[in-house]
């Protein structure tokens, strides 16, 4: 799915659509299924162009529902804190490895274990052999902590670690 809004925001205004958008094909409405495998996003909003909360938003709990973040990307929290998530837009005076126009700030204090995941769906044959590569552009304020990508099936069987454990600092790493 492919769409032009008038803004940054899935609030904003759809001015154009097409529906199963397959790229190099020269538009759209070409059933996926005509495809290898069948497949409902793959790294979709990977810069975080698109949020489904009003930034900035806060919670305060302990052991809340899953929280939809962007389309297909939920964070998951275990344990009892706050978290406060906001959509920032970057500029030239942020220079990051990606050129990314937009990040997503998750400011964490608490909590026992914090996952940020997308949802696959449809995909067991392309990932039946583990064929997966990651890419993640990070920094963090304050004490460096730990990253890592992981590919885990729809029955919660962990299948493999994408990313090896890596420490994120306070300037950007790729």
């Amino acid at each position: 799915r492919l769409e032009v809004r008038h803004g940054n925001t899935q609030a904003d205004q759809l001015v154009y659509l097409v529906e199963n958008y397959v790229p190099n094909t020269g538009g759209g409405d070409i059933p996926i299924e005509t495809e290898t495998f069948v497949s409902d996003n793959m790294i979709t909003n990977p810069q975080f162009s698109l949020v489904s909360f009003a930034s900035p938003f806060s919670l305060s709990d302990t052991d809340p529902d899953s929280i939809e973040v962007a389309p297909g990307w939920f964070l998951d929290l275990a344990g009892t804190g706050t978290v406060e998530l906001n959509q920032i837009p970057l500029s030239s005076t942020d220079a990051n490895p990606t050129n990314a126009p937009w990040a997503l700030q998750l400011s964490l204090s608490g909590w026992d274990d914090v996952t940020l995941r997308q949802r696959f769906e449809q995909n067991g044959m392309l990932f039946a052999n583990r064929f997966v590569s990651s890419s993640i552009t990070a920094r963090l304020d304050g004490v460096p902590q730990d990253i890592q990508a992981r590919l885990v099936d729809s029955m919660g069987t962990p299948l493999g670690i994408i990313l090896e454990p890596s420490t994120v600092t306070e300037d950007w790493q790729e």
